[in-house]
């Protein structure tokens, strides 16, 4: 009979996983498998509020993500740095350059802040700073960060509707004003005019020879 090898025993740590390998002869065997390390992911969420929330449906924002792990000493280490362009109802993850979610650390702190609120009256953000952070924390699966942004629009200001311009002024009459209408005016001239003529008429009339 062939003499037996004796299994060989490695373990591998990294920061991922540790593993311990039995080698022979003819192959490698993963004896077993423990996971101490918790990886975590971000997105963004960017919701729109208000009674004109309808109105800035089309909007886009840009929303900077941050995502600092702390170091040895009393400082932080930045992992992520970028921003993110959304719009109102989307869900937008943190990518790398090759479009795949950006992994996280265990102890991980991910904020956000948003330089132009795009004419919104308020915004809110629920991770806004290192020490109001999503931090990933321990688990076997990897864990998804989200981070809401919620801008709220005011109602518009209502509309209105210009008066329509004023009826030029009406000319006045060159008649003494006499409280009638003009036409009982007119007709009254009219007449003063004819007794006129009547009376020019009888006054040329040659007098009257006597026989």
């Amino acid at each position: 009979m062939g003499s037996r090898h004796r299994p060989q025993t490695r373990s591998v740590r990294s920061r991922c996983f540790r593993a311990a390998y039995y080698r022979d002869p003819a192959q490698v065997v993963v004896a077993g498998f423990v996971n101490t390390f918790s990886a975590g992911t971000v997105q963004v969420s960017k919701v729109l509020d208000g009674a004109g929330a309808n109105l800035a449906a089309s909007k886009t924002f840009t929303v900077a993500v941050r995502c600092q792990l702390a170091g040895t000493g009393a400082g932080t280490v930045t992992l992520v740095d970028r921003p993110v362009t959304i719009q109102g109802g989307q869900t937008v993850p943190v990518t790398d350059a090759n479009g795949a979610p950006v992994l996280l650390p265990l102890g991980t702190h991910c904020f956000a802040t948003e330089t132009d609120p795009g004419g919104a009256e308020a915004v809110r953000i629920d991770f806004d700073s290192y020490q109001n952070a999503a931090v990933v924390s321990g688990g076997d699966q990897t864990q998804a960060l989200t981070i809401t942004v919620t801008n709220t629009f005011g109602a518009p200001a209502p509309t209105t509707t210009p008066e329509p311009p004023a009826p030029p002024p009406t000319q006045e009459s060159e008649l003494p004003n006499t409280g009638a209408p003009i036409d009982t005016q007119l007709g009254l001239a009219a007449l003063l005019l004819a007794a006129g003529l009547i009376l020019v008429a009888s006054g040329r009339r040659p007098p009257r020879r006597e026989r």
